[in-house]
């Protein structure tokens, strides 16, 4: 749950993944985030099925709304900023996951 909460920056090569027991609309939200990242939602089969880019942090704690993807979700990946456009990564992608 705590994810990149409180951490001042990660690499550029670097992300979080989430592992969830079952795909669901699995929301994200920036409460304590220190900068902001890209959001990739994946199926039970590694498919992209929602991307949030420039997911800026929460200024407080009233006004941070969640973010829920389209579609359900068993996977989310949590990226330095600016990663889904360099890499050109798009909905409907998959994921190697090794």
């Amino acid at each position: 749950m705590i994810g990149l909460m409180y951490r001042t920056s990660i690499n550029q090569n670097q992300c979080m993944l989430f592992i969830f027991e079952s795909e669901g609309k699995h929301a994200i939200w920036m409460q304590n985030m220190q900068f902001a990242i890209d959001v990739l939602w994946l199926d039970s089969k590694f498919k992209i099925v929602d991307i949030k880019e420039n997911f800026m942090p929460c200024k407080s704690l009233w006004t941070c709304k969640e973010y829920v993807p389209k579609e359900d979700a068993k996977y989310v990946i949590e990226l330095t900023q600016g990663t889904v456009k360099r890499e050109k990564i798009t909905s409907g992608s998959k994921i190697k996951v090794n």
